[in-house]
């Protein structure tokens, strides 16, 4: 990994993504959340789901692993843009209008190429002023999270 933390921002700077190639599968929306414990055995279940607490894992599709790669790309010049990414192969496998979905989920379309006005009666309703009891609040439990923080990490040492 990295010896210091300076290593450790830099490795994350300039390595590259690590994309795990297999994944857990999807818990079955139908069966119950029952409290079961978990199997940590690698189970031989088949089709598309897996059982509460059980480890099953699939392989990730090749143009999902694209996709992924290709977002978390770090330099933003080289990395996919929005408009590609919604003409991914992954992103409109089960479209069936795609040139459709592309026009409705289109910003430019439903405002016709104007920008978005906000009026002051919309801005008022959006954003609630903080009085100052919730500030001089927030400020104290900042300051106390961060003493809590120290007592902790001072603890473990």
């Amino acid at each position: 990994m990295a010896e210091d933390e300076y290593q450790l921002y830099r490795a994350i700077a300039n390595e590259e993504v690590y994309i795990p190639r297999r994944r857990l599968k999807a818990v079955d929306p139908s069966c119950s959340t029952s409290q079961s414990p978990l199997n940590t055995g690698m189970s031989l279940s088949t089709g598309p789901y897996r059982e509460e607490g059980e480890l099953t894992f699939e392989d990730i599709d090749e143009e999902l692993y694209d996709l992924l790669s290709r977002l978390l790309i770090k330099d933003p010049a080289e990395r996919i843009k929005l408009r590609e990414v919604k003409r991914h192969p992954w992103v409109v496998r089960d479209i069936d209008d795609i040139i459709g979905w592309l026009e409705a989920s289109d910003p430019s379309q439903r405002t016709a190429g104007k920008r978005i006005q906000v009026d002051d009666r919309e801005l008022e309703r959006a954003v609630i002023p903080i009085t100052l009891l919730e500030r001089a609040r927030s400020a104290v439990k900042t300051a106390i999270g961060k003493v809590m923080g120290v007592k902790a990490l001072a603890g473990e040492l």
